[in-house]
């Protein structure tokens, strides 16, 4: 039988009820809508053992034949192998797979470590399944910051993708109006699995986050019998679904703030739920650990200070909108389809050498504008912002926001640092320095 062709070959459980498959079909979809021949092919993971069907949304791609379903044991080649979740190859699959490509990435969706240092998987024995299935130059993608981390920690001696292989986000589909609040109090919410390492780990603290309070509105998707153990009965503000009761997307725009706190023995490779909550325009409280993933796009909080921040935001509802849109301008930056087809690009024209360039969207430009009549300027520019930018506060990120702003608007930007007494670091906020990176704003004595 000649081998079936086809320009990438997507490979894993499609079993997987979390991010790991609503990743998958995304990219399914972005890839075939910019004319590339998909196909997909299910290998099971040992760590599922009861029956499921596919994941519903890989499955609507295949039966819009957005990908083709191709059986393990039918040869195949491709340009590009994308492999996700190290789960799925810790065991050699039978039937094995026939595939030959030239490019070979293995998406790290899940951490090798969890926060106390002890392996999920071995890292050694997935790396050599992979060699032994799909042939030597495997390389391993991290999905963020933290799990590039996680890959470093553990000493990988395999070669590591230079860039993160964020998670990738259909923005018209998650879309909220945040122009009010949703309600006359504060709603706080979240969705995720129901599984325990999601939920804090006491009730304490889940009560800290969530509280027991008639001026607060709780909204909780994906409700399982572990919190249900750790809460005991459930207050009266909460309003609580199973997961896949209610549709995420629709649920998102219930609410106001997203706030998520996981187990202390936890440890989340990127947090897609948390990206889909940001891309909706929410508000997202997280733990200070996910600012390294995260960045500018979330308020970062102990869990005592989290209904203060949620009541500070809420009754200053220009600054919500601030905060929102910092958020959906950063996760558009790297979750985008944009970003995600350049990411494809720049990996085939490193690692195949006969590759022909992949389309990507157009950047539209604008055309020529006539000169604008002189004007007067301090330090050659529109606006000056002074202030202590080694601090991390939502000041500092407020000025990152507003030179975003003006730089997209044609105006200059001059930052004036001014010391102050106690600063919350020592060198200047990695956001404001790379606004002087990328030319939109001019550092000043």
């Amino acid at each position: 039988m000649a081998p079936a062709e086809f320009d990438i070959v997507v490979v894993g459980d499609l079993r997987f009820p979390g991010g790991t498959s609503a990743c998958v079909a995304q990219e399914i979809r972005t890839l075939s809508g910019a004319g590339y021949s998909v196909a997909v092919v299910h290998i099971p993971a040992a760590i599922i053992r009861q029956h499921r069907p596919p994941h519903a949304d890989i499955q609507a791609c295949i039966d819009d034949q957005a990908a083709t379903l191709v059986e393990a044991s039918q040869p195949i080649t491709a340009r590009l192998l994308v492999l996700h979740n190290p789960y799925v190859f810790v065991d050699t699959p039978n039937p094995r797979p026939q595939i030959n490509a030239t490019v070979k990435i293995l998406v790290a969706h899940q951490p090798v470590l969890d926060s106390n240092g002890v392996p999920y998987y071995d890292p050694h024995r997935v790396h050599a399944v992979c060699e032994e299935l799909f042939g030597g130059g495997v390389v391993w993608a991290p999905i963020s910051a933290a799990s590039r981390a996680d890959l470093k920690a553990a000493q990988l001696p395999y070669p590591i993708l230079e860039d993160d292989w964020h998670n990738l986000i259909d923005f018209d589909a998650w879309h909220a109006d945040r122009t009010r609040p949703v309600g006359i109090i504060p709603v706080v919410g979240r969705h995720s699995r129901p599984d325990w390492q999601k939920w804090p780990a006491t009730r304490e603290v889940t009560l800290q986050i969530y509280p027991d309070r008639p001026t607060i509105d709780v909204r909780l998707l994906g409700v399982g019998d572990d919190l249900k153990r750790s809460v005991g009965e459930f207050p009266r503000n909460w309003r609580t679904f199973a997961f896949n009761e209610a549709d995420p997307a629709e649920f998102l725009r219930t609410i106001d703030f997203f706030v998520y706190y996981h187990h202390p023995d936890w440890q989340e490779g990127f947090g897609r739920c948390t990206a889909e909550a940001l891309a909706s325009g929410a508000v997202v409280i997280l733990p200070p650990h996910f600012q390294s993933t995260f960045k500018e796009a979330a308020l970062y909080r102990e869990p005592e200070d989290v209904i203060p921040t949620v009541l500070e935001f809420y009754k200053d509802w220009s600054r919500y909108k601030l905060q929102s849109g910092l958020g959906q301008a950063f996760i558009r930056s790297i979750c985008g389809a944009e970003a995600y087809l350049a990411r494809i690009e720049r990996l085939l024209r490193k690692y195949d050498t006969n590759a022909a360039p992949l389309p990507i969207p157009a950047v539209p430009t604008e055309p020529p504008q006539p000169a604008a009549a002189p004007r007067k300027t301090i330090h050659e520019s529109d606006v000056t912002f002074i202030g202590d930018f080694r601090n991390t506060g939502e000041a500092t990120q407020r000025v990152v926001h507003e030179t975003r702003i003006q730089a997209n608007s044609g105006y200059r930007t001059s930052l004036i640092h001014l010391p102050a007494a106690k600063p919350d670091r020592d060198t200047i906020d990695p956001t404001v320095q790379a606004c002087v990176q990328h030319g939109l704003a001019v550092p000043v004595d």
